[in-house]
């Protein structure tokens, strides 16, 4: 069998079971099964698979169609263009987030030297790309997930990123001043986590859980980093549909110019405030 067909037997198996996306699904999982990057996919198509190949394949689709996410069947992700590990029980950045590390990116490079801080940082996907693409900043992560933090510590590795300090902790550090802070914090509702697709719903769930009305992280972040950023220090947070007027209102209580940021699909999901 040659990959043209694979692909197109494989797309139609995932359309089939409803899989979201399913021509890329397919693409990647042919790719990586096939032993090639999907960018070179269509240089491909004439290539005859062999029964290891078609074996291996068989397996993505099955885990793939009983919805885990497609980085950790292929155990990478890119994100922002930068290619990070993803192991399975670490939760899979989502488009936007790549969005929030723009925003962070281009604050960061109007600082000499920045000190930033990335908390509930999963894989690192935000502080990783920091790193990469500021090498005169210096930036810490945090998450409470052991599984997370490892993952995070493996792709610094693997990026040769020397201006990257990892720990697992389920707290903020306090022995440092900032100049940003960044958060993509859980911020699920809790009752609505099981109405969720089921590729959202195998992600750990603590990195979805907000609590009751889904700001019981953002609350906590709120009232510490307040005395963690340095004075003119900014802020930034990735929160879910809905939440802007409620967020606004928590952080204007002690932070100077609140901004809230749409997304690409033209809603608010990112605030941007000052420590006055």
């Amino acid at each position: 069998m040659k990959v043209e067909e694979l692909l197109h037997t494989s797309r139609m198996r995932l359309e089939k079971a409803r899989v979201n996306e399913a021509s890329i699904n397919a693409e990647y999982l042919v790719s990586f099964a096939c032993g090639f990057e999907r960018k070179n996919l269509f240089f491909e198509l004439d290539r005859e698979c062999l029964d290891r190949h078609i074996s291996k394949l068989e397996k993505y689709i099955f885990r793939k169609i009983k919805g885990e996410p497609l980085s950790w069947i292929i155990g990478e992700h890119d994100f922002c263009g930068l290619k990070i590990k993803i192991e399975k029980g670490v939760f899979t950045p989502r488009p936007e987030t790549e969005e929030l590390a723009e925003l962070v990116l281009k604050e960061s490079k109007k600082i000499d030297s920045p000190l930033i801080l990335d908390y509930c940082c999963g894989s690192g996907c935000i502080s990783l790309f920091i790193a990469h693409k500021n090498p005169k900043a210096k930036v810490i992560s945090v998450d409470v997930s052991k599984k997370a933090v490892s993952c995070a510590r493996k792709n610094a590795e693997f990026l040769n990123l020397k201006n990257i300090k990892i720990i697992e902790s389920s707290n903020m550090p306090s022995y440092r001043k900032f100049d940003l802070i960044v958060s993509n914090p859980p911020y699920v509702p809790e009752d609505l986590i099981d109405n969720l697709d089921v590729e959202v719903r195998l992600e750990p769930r603590r990195a979805l859980s907000g609590g009751r009305d889904g700001l019981y992280m953002i609350r906590y972040i709120e009232k510490k980093a307040r005395f963690l950023l340095k004075k003119g220090g900014k802020i930034y947070i990735e929160f879910g549909f809905g939440q802007e007027e409620e967020i606004r209102r928590l952080f204007s209580s002690s932070y100077k110019d609140v901004l809230m940021h749409k997304d690409m699909q033209g809603k608010y999901r990112f605030l941007e405030a000052v420590n006055g």
